[in-house]
């Protein structure tokens, strides 16, 4: 039991550079894709589109991948952490290296899939409203002229 704290408490800082690398590599993704249609942006802009219908177009498409990716990555994590702490066991003798808590963490019912949820969500949406902001500053002749 010592063994598996100890091995928990060495992964947390590998936690939080894994969040942020993904935070980044979405938000990158997200900008490189909305930079690839960004004259798309000024041709609903110069056919009368106003800013709320842009971005409700652009955030809901990142919107949608970010929570459907999230949820794929919660339907594969249960089975593959069932796999992989039984192929440990096999090895090790140890049963419980791999313990995901899903239903219930700090007291909370379902905190951790409503936090990856929440999370995936919240970068979806800057990630989707920064490059949107970005295009809006520039003028519409500028954007439809770089091509």
């Amino acid at each position: 039991m010592a063994l598996t704290d100890a091995f928990s408490g060495c992964l947390i800082p590998f936690i939080v550079i894994e969040i942020l690398g993904v935070a980044f590599i979405l938000g990158s993704l997200s900008y490189s894709s909305f930079m690839e249609r960004r004259k798309q942006a000024a041709i609903l802009s110069a056919l009368g589109a106003n800013e709320n219908d842009r971005s409700f177009l652009y955030e809901g498409e990142g919107f949608l991948n970010a929570f459907l990716a999230s949820v794929f990555a919660l339907l594969i994590s249960f089975p593959l952490e069932r796999i992989l702490s039984s192929y440990l066991k096999t090895q090790t003798g140890m049963g419980s290296l791999i313990q995901i808590p899903y239903f219930s963490f700090l007291g909370l019912p379902f905190l951790p899939i409503i936090g990856i949820i929440v999370f995936a969500l919240i970068v979806a949406l800057f990630s989707s409203s920064l490059p949107l902001s970005f295009v809006s500053k520039r003028p519409l002749t500028e954007e439809l002229r770089d091509e």
